[in-house]
């Protein structure tokens, strides 16, 4: 049938945002119908198109489809599409543009975006973006082997790799320093999401939503570090005198936690963002809010990064916690929700972060500036573990 699927029937109950088993009721030809249809030469939807998996993320659903002679192709559906608002839209706009911005202005391998939509008024029910697949290992089996049989990975032996598999560490480390590089040297005047209205411009940074308690909350962009820092803080201080404890001590905890922080944000290097020690007016960067091992892929011969994905999020942030930070996977042991049964141990992680600083310290100087933002990698663990005590 060449009807279009009907993923938002009558609800008998609310839907939560992420909703991946409506998703997960679009049919094949649903997907195929979508992709032949950006596609400018003739495609037989039946012989020459086919589903190769699908895949359910945190926020998405990406399904791989192989076109005969032309390659293969993803589609990312939000996990938000039945619940689709206005405010989502914005933000998919805003991911869209990023994505092409960066591929353009800097040498990062992003997913070439091929078609877009942020509405749910075509033949799969749900925005999306499609985009060029890139068929490259994920950056994790440079740190955890790959368990016998093939069936997943294991931490085992992580802290122990062998004379060749540590060269490509290094090579993965030493190739996303200079990308990462590539976006400290990009200057935004606020900090906030881009935003791509006048095509013929350079993108504004401007405000973008955020999900609180379920409801899309419009966040402001803000023009210094300082204001970002109070707006946070002043929203965790709000939720917990909303917990439902009125009791003295818990709201005199509440404020004195709140104090504190701001003190911590108050507080060189976190209180402003200067590309140099000598400018004066305050310059941000964006920053991919997920730079983790499944979210960049590699050459697995060599280690070099192939691929960079899962922009959604990306804004402008303070340099202290832009592009020159440590990824993810080297704050371990510096956020509260990593399990220490299974990752790596303290001393590697110091080791590889000292590595990572040396080379972004080479990435980021100049004649010019001489060191830059470089200078902030070594302890930007710790500023996002501030950050996420908030």
């Amino acid at each position: 049938s060449d009807e279009a699927f009907n993923a938002n029937p009558e609800p008998t109950k609310p839907r939560p945002r992420k909703d991946f088993e409506t998703l997960s009721k679009i049919p094949d030809r649903a997907f195929k119908k979508l992709l032949v249809s950006h596609l400018n030469f003739e495609i037989n939807e039946d012989k020459d198109c086919r589903i190769l998996t699908r895949t359910k993320g945190a926020s998405h659903l990406c399904v791989i489809l192989s076109i005969t002679l032309c390659g293969d192709f993803v589609i990312k559906v939000p996990a938000r599409a039945s619940t689709w608002r206005k405010e989502d839209a914005w933000n998919l706009r805003s991911e869209v543009g990023t994505m092409k911005f960066v591929r353009k202005e800097t040498s990062i391998p992003v997913p070439r975006v091929y078609a877009w939509d942020d509405r749910n008024n075509n033949v799969i029910q749900a925005p999306y973006i499609i985009m060029e697949f890139i068929d490259n290992p994920g950056a994790h089996t440079l740190w955890f082997p790959t368990r016998k049989g093939g069936l997943g990975f294991t931490y085992k032996g992580c802290n122990e790799p062998s004379p060749a598999l540590e060269a490509k560490r290094q090579t993965f480390l030493k190739s996303l320093a200079s990308l990462m590089a590539q976006l400290s040297a990009i200057e935004f005047h606020k900090i906030g999401y881009l935003n791509f209205d006048d095509p013929k411009a350079r993108p504004r940074v401007t405000h973008y939503y955020e999900d609180k308690d379920d409801v899309p909350t419009r966040v402001p962009a803000f023009s210094t570090s300082k204001k970002y820092w109070t707006h946070i803080a002043q929203y965790l201080h709000s939720n917990l005198m909303r917990s439902g404890k009125s009791y003295d001590l818990h709201r005199s905890y509440n404020t004195g936690m709140l104090l504190f922080l701001t003190q911590i944000f108050a507080t060189p290097p976190l209180d402003t963002s200067k590309a140099h020690p000598f400018t004066y007016t305050e310059t941000f960067t964006l920053t991919h809010t997920d730079l983790n091992l499944q979210n960049i892929l590699v050459d697995a011969s060599t280690g070099a990064i192939a691929g960079i994905i899962d922009w959604d999020r990306c804004g402008t942030k303070p340099r202290p916690i832009g592009p020159t930070s440590v990824p993810l996977f080297l704050q371990e042991d510096w956020l509260y929700w990593v399990d220490w049964d299974y990752f790596q141990s303290k001393p590697r992680l110091e080791y590889y972060r000292n590595c990572y600083a040396k080379y972004m310290m080479e990435a980021t100087w100049s004649e010019k500036n001489g060191v830059g933002d470089g200078i902030l990698t070594l302890k930007s663990a710790i500023y996002h573990a501030a950050l996420e005590a908030l």
